[in-house]
């Protein structure tokens, strides 16, 4: 019966731009992710130097620095049950993230792949 479930969600997030990956997390593109922000009012969760972020980001996405030690202190200030799309510019910096994010129980993070920069190139809008 659980497999005949996943069966039948594949096809949804396929459709969607989503994937589950060997992390567990929810990988999806910018398309599906501006699905998201729009229809479920994820949270944007940015893990750029505020730097990169100042340079142009989505529009009311919060900056979380993922190279300042407060990092993982900062994400235990969010919801934990929220829907969060989190990024940073290309996918690196997000990827080495997801274990913090699934050791601080979070249940519904989405990792867009590609990062902002996979964002940008969808011509999605940008926040400066």
């Amino acid at each position: 019966m659980i497999r005949r479930f996943f069966m039948f969600l594949t096809p949804l997030f396929l459709a969607f731009g989503c994937s589950n990956g060997d992390d567990g997390a929810n990988n999806i593109d910018p398309k599906a992710a501006q699905t998201l922000i729009t229809d479920q009012k994820a949270v944007v969760l940015d893990i750029r130097t505020p730097e990169e972020f100042a340079e142009g980001h989505i529009e009311g996405a919060k900056n979380v620095d993922f190279f300042n030690k407060s990092f993982r202190a900062e994400l235990g200030k969010l919801d934990k049950d929220a829907p969060i799309v989190m990024h940073c510019q290309s996918g690196g910096r997000s990827g080495q993230a997801l274990p913090i994010f699934k050791e601080l129980g979070f249940t519904k993070v989405f990792h867009m792949n590609g990062g902002f920069r996979a964002w940008s190139k969808a011509g999605l809008p940008v926040a400066k």
